[in-house]
């Protein structure tokens, strides 16, 4: 049977609960959404969640924020939906039903069991129902705005960086002078033999690179790949993109992935070519024993790609080495940190005559620990 409240009923359930959750069921409810934010490839790259649980104790509805920083996207999300009380009046019914089945479950079973429901057990029961069923309606409704925040903010993976869009590039934050990053030899190898290799690429400070990296990983941000078939067998993985890092916790890795999003623009402008601008990049943690990269090609049916490799960080106990076949030539590529490793592949039809550039590339197992941040630009011919 429906019962109708009243505004003044519905507002009071409102503000009771937004003070349900203490500071540390906070922190869990936090916690829990950004890892689920990961499993979507969404997640901030900084968790956020310590900072939480130190947070004084609000004296108003509205007081405690959950955005950490500007770029906090799933934060923010959070902060419109707990703030918003028609939002937020969705997210409490839902959970109110859930938690009076819930409830009316718990207390059917142990009566059937021949418990005793005493008035504090029965509070309980009803505390617990409304805190689970509160949380997980928040972390779906959640989810939904992340997801479509982050849809709105990645629809740059579809647009084109040629060189004359210079409203595109100012929307991606590169400048003309960002254009220069190659040097001319390494695009002349690229282009005429599909392999191009640039040490010191981004100029940063491997040292400071890799202890950002290894913060990241150790907040748990890398998800080891568990498919059999993938070609990263061993390895972790984490997407990324620029808004993601912290200019001040994440300052080289910062710079060193700001450098590598500007090669569509670097490529369309000094090669005459029509390319896709990147959206997310891929960072590869080489670490477990017998982790590797197998054998493959990036390819696509038709058109330009690049494979993109830079090796950010590398300890080893020996050298370390990309094997590569590209153009049925066959090289190894001893691996630097600051490394940059483009690849080219390339399909399509020449005067009525079909044309293939194959690349096929690996990493066999090590005894050390790397960091490879890795993309694929296409594009057209």
């Amino acid at each position: 049977m429906a019962v109708k409240w009243s505004l003044e009923e519905t507002e009071q359930f409102l503000r009771y609960a937004r003070h349900s959750l203490n500071a540390q069921e906070r922190a869990s409810f936090e916690r829990s959404l950004r890892l689920e934010a990961d499993s979507c490839r969404h997640r901030q790259c900084r968790d956020g969640t310590e900072q939480v649980a130190s947070q004084p104790k609000e004296d108003s509805d509205h007081c405690h924020r959950f955005q950490k920083g500007q770029d906090d996207v799933i934060g923010k999300c959070v902060d419109e939906l707990w703030n918003s009380d028609q939002q937020f009046a969705v997210v409490v019914q839902e959970a109110l039903e859930n938690a009076v089945n819930s409830y009316e479950r718990v207390k059917e079973k142990g009566l059937k069991d021949g418990l005793k429901l005493s008035q504090e057990v029965d509070r309980n029961i009803m505390s617990t129902a409304w805190k689970q069923s509160f949380t997980k309606s928040l972390i779906k409704a959640s989810s939904m705005k992340i997801q479509e925040q982050c849809r709105r903010r990645a629809t740059d993976g579809s647009l084109c960086a040629m060189s004359g869009m210079m409203p595109l590039a100012a929307l991606m934050s590169v400048a003309v002078e960002d254009y220069s990053t190659l040097e001319p030899e390494v695009i002349r190898n690229l282009m005429t033999d599909g392999i191009g290799v640039q040490n010191r690429y981004a100029g940063v400070n491997t040292s400071s690179l890799t202890r950002e990296l290894e913060f990241i990983q150790y907040n748990g941000a890398f998800n080891l790949v568990q498919d059999a078939n993938s070609v990263y067998e061993g390895c972790s993985v984490l997407w990324m993109k620029p808004e993601h890092l912290s200019p001040e916790h994440q300052k080289e890795t910062l710079a060193a992935v700001k450098n590598i999003k500007c090669l569509p623009f670097e490529l369309c402008k000094r090669c005459k070519l029509m390319l896709q601008v990147m959206s997310f990049l891929r960072v590869v943690l080489m670490s477990n024993e017998g982790a590797k990269i197998k054998r493959h090609q990036d390819s696509l049916e038709a058109g330009v790609m690049f494979t993109v490799l830079y090796v950010a960080s590398l300890r080893s106990e020996g050298p370390v080495h990309l094997k590569v076949n590209a153009q049925d030539k066959s090289m190894e590529i001893k691996l630097e940190p600051d490394m940059l490793i483009l690849l080219k592949y390339v399909q399509g039809i020449n005067m009525q005559t079909e044309f293939r550039s194959n690349v096929f590339y690996e990493i066999n197992p090590f005894s050390g620990k790397m960091f490879i941040i890795s993309s694929m630009i296409t594009g057209a011919q």
